[in-house]
C-alpha cells in the first residue's frame, strides 16, 4: 500500500503533534546529530521514528518502526543480527563472541607489577645472613 504524503508535515512531522512531542523529536534529532557512533545514532533514529508514530496515533509504533529501519519484527532483530555475525566471521566467530552474542574482552594486560617476588622476600634467611654483622672482639 503506498501512502500519500502529507501535505502538512513539517520535517516530518504532523500539525497535530502535541508542543511536549514535537521538543522530545527536536531533542532527538539533536542528539542524532552530535553522535559519533553510528550504532547509537541509528537508536536514536529509531525513537524518532517512534514517537513520531505515536504522535500520529499509531498503535505499535515501536514495532512500525522496527519494521521501518530494519524491515524485520522486533523480536527477530537480535537473532538475525548473530546470524549475520556468524555468516560472515565463520568459524572466526567464536574467537570474537561468546554464546550468547556479546563481545569477548580483550586479552587481560601484562601487569606491571613482578610476577615472581624479590630474591630478598623468597629467602628471609639470606637477608638475615647479610644483616648479621660480625661483633668486635675486646682486647
Amino acid at each position: 500500500m503506498r501512502r500519500e504524503p502529507n501535505p502538512g508535515a513539517v520535517r516530518g512531522r504532523t500539525p497535530a503533534a502535541s508542543g511536549l512531542s514535537v521538543r522530545i523529536l527536536d531533542r532527538l534529532e539533536e542528539a542524532e546529530r552530535a553522535e559519533p557512533d553510528i550504532h547509537l545514532r541509528s537508536d536514536y533514529r529509531q525513537a524518532f521514528i517512534c514517537v513520531s508514530l505515536a504522535s500520529r496515533g499509531e498503535r505499535e509504533p515501536f514495532v512500525t518502526s522496527s519494521y521501518r529501519i530494519f524491515g524485520i519484527h522486533p523480536d527477530k532483530v537480535w537473532p538475525h543480527i548473530l546470524a549475520t555475525r556468524k555468516a560472515k566471521l565463520g568459524e572466526e566467530y567464536k574467537n570474537w563472541y561468546d554464546a550468547a552474542g556479546n563481545l569477548r574482552p580483550d586479552l587481560p594486560k601484562k601487569t606491571s607489577a613482578p610476577t615472581k617476588p624479590h630474591p630478598d622476600v623468597e629467602v628471609p634467611v639470606r637477608l638475615a645472613a647479610v644483616l648479621m654483622f660480625p661483633k668486635k672482639e675486646v682486647a
